[in-house]
Order: structure tokens, then sequence, then C-alpha cells
């Protein structure tokens, strides 16, 4: 059974800066609360692109779902973490 076509898979593989030398698995989640959720992000500005973050965590705290977030550079997973662990420092 495929869940995307070729197109998009491309479109995937591009957007996350994935070489042609990356094996791509493609399986079935094995549970029924795995899915993705892909959204396009608005700004660069790191507090309205992540509120929606710091308000799970802080609200679910260990009932928070596992998140994944790509960036593009290690630079903006440093600044994403730092930005997250501040906000939730002064709550």
């Amino acid at each position: 059974m495929h869940t995307v076509t070729e197109k998009v898979l491309v479109d995937v593989m591009l957007s996350l800066h994935l070489t042609d030398d990356v094996v791509v698995k493609v399986l079935l989640p094995d549970r029924p609360n795995i899915y993705l959720d892909v959204q396009r992000r608005r700004s660069y500005h790191i507090p309205t692109e992540q509120e929606w973050l710091a308000a799970s965590v802080e609200n679910k705290q260990e009932l928070c779902p596992k998140i994944l977030i790509f960036s593009h550079s290690i630079n903006n997973v440093s600044e994403i973490y730092t930005w997250l662990m501040n906000h939730l420092h002064e709550r």
C-alpha cells in the first residue's frame, strides 16, 4: 500500500535536504498513535513558531506526545532548544 506519490516523496526528500544516497524505508507504523503532521513555517521568529510546543509541554508535561522537529542547521536547533528551556523555566 502506498501512502505517498513519487512526486510527494521527492518533495519531502528535497525539503529535508536528503541526498540520493539516503535509503528510505517505508513501513506502516505498528501503533495507531503514530502519525505525521507537516506544517509550513509561517516565520523565522522562534517564539511565534514554537509557542504551540511550549504550551503542549507545559500543559501535558509527561503526557506530551513525542515530537520531532526537522531543521536546516544545528544552530536553529540550538536556538529552539534554548528558547524552549528558557520559556519553560520562566513559568
